[in-house]
């Protein structure tokens, strides 16, 4: 498969259905998870799959942050991907198609505090920045005491990946500081 065919979902938002989400990859994509299907089972092949899938899920509840990253690859037909991304669109959350080979971490200071965050990139040209608790425990005392208060929108960050490294910085402190300040 091309690299064209690989689509990876990031689903974000507070107090995900994790049931759900986990009984519609159970249904709809594990049968399609490697060859081993392929070869048992004679409905599908793998020359009929036209995308390869991958899923990161992220809870931005602060009680209970999550970050499930599936790395399984399931081959999937047009009409599978399609219907997966029609079950998860029912869910709470948003459900994003991202470049799966353009995502990474990213860290920035505030005095002696290290905060870190998870980056990926939209296939719309935008990024997506994203607390990663467990990090640094002061970091994460400090989000904890104030994320409660933004609204769902402003628990994340999203930004085009056309802006200058230095306005990138600039979006991103601004970020933490409003966050910090709710304390």
């Amino acid at each position: 498969m091309t690299d064209e065919q690989k689509k990876f979902i990031v689903s974000y938002g507070v107090d995900l259905d994790h049931n759900n989400m986990e009984f519609l990859t159970e249904s709809l994509l594990t049968p399609y998870l490697d060859d081993i299907f392929f070869r048992k089972n004679k409905k599908a092949s793998k020359e009929e799959a036209r995308a390869i899938v991958q899923i990161q899920t992220m809870d931005l509840n602060p009680r209970k942050p999550s970050y499930t990253y599936y790395t399984n690859e399931y081959y999937v037909t047009v009409a599978q991907l399609e219907g997966f991304k029609y079950g998860l669109s029912k869910l709470k959350g948003k459900h994003v198609l991202c470049d799966p080979d353009v995502q990474g971490h990213f860290w920035s200071k505030k005095g002696e505090i290290e905060f870190s965050f998870n980056l990926y990139c939209t296939l719309e040209g935008s990024y997506l920045l994203f607390y990663q608790f467990g990090e640094d425990f002061l970091a994460d005392e400090l989000i904890l005491k104030s994320i409660h208060r933004f609204p769902e929108s402003k628990r994340y960050l999203e930004f085009s990946k056309d802006v200058s490294k230095e306005e990138r910085k600039r979006l991103i402190e601004n970020w933490i500081e409003a966050m910090t300040n709710l304390t």
